[in-house]
């Protein structure tokens, strides 16, 4: 089930895939191939780049060997790793995301690590959700019922100027530091009280980076 924060955001990723794939001309199934071929290839070259180093070793000692080995394992898996958060092998084109990762705080494997944990920590979420494909593009979605590991993902990558669209409810009025430039009110609801209205539209306007702050009310 889900509510309107999530449908919005399910919304939002899925036409942004959907326009990507047809610009590209590629199906689902190709980029999946590409993206594996590219994980396979920095793979493959980081295997041989452990192999000569080994060679290069051969008079150390046995615990030595060991302890080079395992290091050479641990690189292999980072240069996979690495391969997989390259956006280019993920094929996610800057004109259909909504992440700006050059103003970003956060290492491309720091934000790989974030989205990791939330997903690994939760009973719904996994790596093809609509969710987690929105953290990828920089759209989140913030509300009472979503799992904590994500609602604290989303914090940490919108703080970081990585995410730039999150759908919310009154959870983001209240003890949360995440100011923004915008805030959109979409829709009507009952229960958008005066104080709730002043808390939400309180966070439009960044100190130290935004002169003004702007309110925009849609579908209202």
């Amino acid at each position: 089930h889900l509510n309107s924060c999530e449908r919005l955001c399910e919304a939002v990723v899925c036409a942004l895939e959907r326009l990507e794939v047809a610009r590209e001309g590629e199906t689902d199934a190709n980029k999946e191939a590409k993206l594996a071929k590219k994980a396979d290839k920095a793979r493959k070259k980081a295997e041989d780049a452990a192999a000569k180093k080994s060679k290069a070793k051969v008079g150390n000692k046995k615990e030595g060997d060991e302890r080079d080995n395992n290091d050479d394992e641990e690189d292999t898996a980072v240069a996979a790793a690495d391969a997989a958060l390259d956006p280019a092998a993920q094929h996610i084109s800057p004109a259909f995301s909504f992440v700006r990762a050059n103003l970003s705080t956060l290492t491309p494997t720091g934000v790989d690590g974030l989205i990791s944990h939330a997903v690994g920590r939760s009973k719904l979420l996994t790596p093809d959700s609509v969710l987690v494909r929105g953290l990828r593009r920089g759209v989140g979605v913030h509300h009472t019922m979503a799992e904590k590991k994500y609602r604290e993902a989303v914090e940490l990558l919108f703080r970081s100027r990585y995410m730039q669209v999150v759908f919310a409810t009154s959870s983001l009025a209240y003890s949360i530091h995440m100011p923004c430039r915008t805030v959109v009110f979409a829709g009507d609801s009952l229960s958008l009280s005066a104080l709730d209205y002043n808390q939400m539209a309180g966070r439009a306007g960044r100190r130290g980076y935004d002169l003004i702050g702007n309110v925009v009310f849609f579908g209202l």
